[in-house]
């Protein structure tokens, strides 16, 4: 997981310096403060009211911080937000940015459903069946499994092992074949 979670982080960072606007700047200090106490508790109550959106706007949460909470599910939810045009202190998403977003997205969703055995794997053995000779075939993932040359698709019982047993012969022995369980 840590490849889903530099290759998200990693995005966001280089999509957040390229849309993400500055903050609002404070307002300038001032030189000289008034000698009247009255004036002088006026003008700091000012200086504080000029501070306030350029605090606000630093510590906006929509914000992507470049220190702090920098995990795969922030930078995911962080980015889908931008594509899905959420308001924010950013600028529109370009073609281009949008691209490499779903190029990203779509790399880490793969390496995710892969790690999770969710994603279809086939694969064909070498040597055939031991019990009809037929092609050997491992199909793995989303809930798959494995068979030989007499499928589904031939009449049932075709197959002399399948109608006595869940995973006939040639499954157990295709999956020890190519190192997997059954």
């Amino acid at each position: 997981m840590t490849a889903v979670e530099t290759e998200l982080v990693e995005c966001a960072d280089n999509i957040a310096a390229r849309i993400q606007r500055l903050p609002m700047s404070h307002a300038q200090p001032r030189r000289t403060w008034p000698a009247d106490r009255k004036a002088y508790w006026r003008a700091r109550v000012d200086h504080a009211r000029r501070n306030q959106p350029a605090d606000a706007d630093a510590a906006d949460p929509r914000r992507w911080r470049h220190v702090g909470t920098r995990t795969a599910q922030h930078a995911a939810a962080w980015l889908l937000a931008r594509v899905g045009g959420m308001p924010g202190p950013f600028d529109r998403l370009t073609n281009d940015q949008l691209r490499r977003i779903a190029t990203v997205a779509g790399h880490a969703a793969h390496r995710v459903e892969t790690a999770l055995d969710m994603t279809d794997h086939k694969a064909a053995l070498a040597h055939p069946c031991p019990d009809c000779s037929g092609e050997l075939v491992i199909e793995a993932g989303a809930g798959h499994g494995r068979w030989c040359g007499a499928d589904d698709a031939d009449a049932p019982g075709a197959h002399p092992k399948r109608s006595q047993l869940p995973h006939s012969r040639c499954a157990d022995s295709g999956s020890a074949a190519a190192g997997l369980k059954p």
